[in-house]
């Protein structure tokens, strides 16, 4: 069930706006976005369930009227979701009303009370089923489902997350795409990820020429990084230089091939990716990134 802090409660905001529409600078969690259809279709099941019962009062059973007392913990449970979904300020309101209603009523619940009660039930799943119309609902297949990665998610591992955090977000938009079937996309976000690795793991080997290696080229910093690692060679043996050597050795050659195979065509509009390219793609800069993240 979603929950947001008191200050940002979703009834204050417009009608038929979203939280983060009406809030732009507000950290918004894009898991908002993933249980909008089940939580939906979950206060439609509810609110039957409590016209069932209603129904069945009028049978004169205890246990229906038991059940019915015991509702209005799950009316606050299905008013919550109501206002935290982006419904329209009159169905909020007709929900409201009949919610403050229900909780006044005085039981064992009449016959008149039954029939007024399960009228306004059947309009308020009527006008929930309507505005669900007006919505479109994204399926992510049980198969692409892991790669929705969270905002705080950690796609290719903590190690990675560590040693290039900038990259991260870049990495969870790679994951995203995946799974939303958005190839070219993916593969696009993922070059952006190990650019951004690029500029950390060359400024660590010590390529400190440009005052703003953002600015520059992949060409340009691995040339750069290539002759730092030629002065490397030139230091006296250790085991330590010839891990560093072999790191180095192996890192720069990874670049040098991603830039020719992927990134140049991916950044220039030179090729578009299915799901098996970007899919391959995706798995090889995960391990890509975790052998930047094993520098000696």
């Amino acid at each position: 069930m979603l929950s947001l802090p008191e200050t940002a409660r979703p009834d204050t905001f417009p009608a038929n706006v979203w939280p983060w529409e009406a809030e732009p600078y507000r950290l918004w969690s894009l898991w908002m976005l993933i249980h909008l259809a089940g939580n939906w279709l979950a206060a439609i099941t509810q609110l039957s369930r409590l016209r069932w019962l209603l129904t069945c009062s009028n049978l004169d059973d205890g246990q229906s009227q038991e059940l019915i007392q015991k509702f209005p913990s799950e009316l606050t449970w299905i008013q919550q979701e109501i206002f935290n979904l982006p419904f329209s300020e009159s169905l909020r309101n007709q929900a409201k009303r009949f919610f403050e209603d229900f909780k006044k009523l005085s039981y064992p619940i009449s016959p008149a009370q039954t029939a007024v009660l399960t009228s306004r039930i059947d309009e308020l799943i009527f006008n929930i089923q309507s505005e669900l119309k007006s919505q479109l609902f994204v399926v992510v297949p049980p198969i692409r489902k892991a790669w929705f990665a969270s905002d705080d998610a950690e796609p290719f591992g903590k190690k990675v997350a560590d040693a290039f955090p900038d990259s991260t977000i870049e990495i969870i938009e790679a994951s995203r795409c995946l799974a939303l079937a958005r190839w070219t996309a993916s593969v696009f976000h993922q070059m952006r990820a190990i650019e951004l690795a690029l500029h950390r793991w060359a400024l660590q080997l010590g390529v400190n020429q440009f005052s703003a290696i953002e600015l520059e080229n992949w060409k340009q910093i691995i040339d750069a990084s290539d002759k730092t690692v030629r002065q490397l060679e030139q230091q006296p043996k250790s085991a330590q230089k010839d891990a560093e050597l072999k790191y180095y050795g192996e890192t720069i050659a990874h670049f040098r091939a991603i830039k020719d195979a992927w990134r140049n065509h991916v950044a220039h509009s030179r090729a578009r990716y299915d799901e098996g390219q970007a899919t391959s793609i995706m798995n090889h800069t995960r391990e890509f990134m975790n052998l930047l993240a094993s520098r000696p």
